[in-house]
């Protein structure tokens, strides 16, 4: 009777595996193939570090770059949940809002992730608003890891590195923003009210 069972447990179990919900995926890991997909000549712009002192995720999809730091013993979950909203709600490169074939931008194909991020992270935020609840939970998350926003880009020869205000950047006025700025973007997308 078990070795008539063994072949349907065994197909169970590989289904089990190969149907991962987004949820199941590391979001840098999502960001990465979502943004590699949609926008090839992106592939490898994305750098995740991790030193004695601090860990890292930097997007740099061009001479610029977007760097999420925190310390080191920083929690990985709440660094790469920020990391992925951050890159979601916040960050202005319109690389996020095109498609450089058939698959979507990043801006709608991470969208259930971000939701995902938003839900199991909002036990502090009350707020019903989407962008009202993604600042809320940025600021959180940012609080809670200590983490810190750069803006760097090459110049003359020389990375110029520079802090960015983390209240200012993820507040609601500047990911309305960003949002608007990257709908106008994004050929694919329908302006959400």
């Amino acid at each position: 009777m078990y070795i008539k069972i063994l072949p349907f447990l065994v197909f169970y179990l590989f289904l089990l595996q190969t149907n991962l919900t987004a949820a199941d995926k590391d979001p840098i890991d999502t960001f990465i193939d979502l943004i590699s997909k949609s926008v090839p000549m992106l592939e490898g712009s994305v750098k995740v570090k991790k030193t004695v002192t601090d860990a890292s995720v930097k997007f740099c999809p061009d001479n610029t770059c977007d760097i999420i730091r925190a310390p080191s013993n920083t929690n990985t979950k709440g660094l790469n949940d920020f990391s992925y909203l951050y890159f979601f709600y916040a960050s202005g490169y319109t690389y996020l809002a095109i498609s450089a074939n058939q698959s979507l931008p990043f801006i709608q194909s991470g969208s259930k992730l971000a939701k995902e991020i938003i839900h199991r992270n909002a036990d502090k935020c009350d707020q019903t608003n989407e962008l009202e609840q993604a600042s809320c939970v940025l600021n959180n998350l940012a609080s809670e890891n200590k983490i810190q926003l750069f803006f760097s880009r090459f110049d003359e020869g020389e990375n110029v590195e520079s802090k960015k205000d983390i209240t200012e950047t993820l507040s609601v006025r500047s990911l309305e923003k960003v949002r608007k700025w990257l709908y106008k973007h994004c050929k694919s997308c329908q302006q959400r009210s």
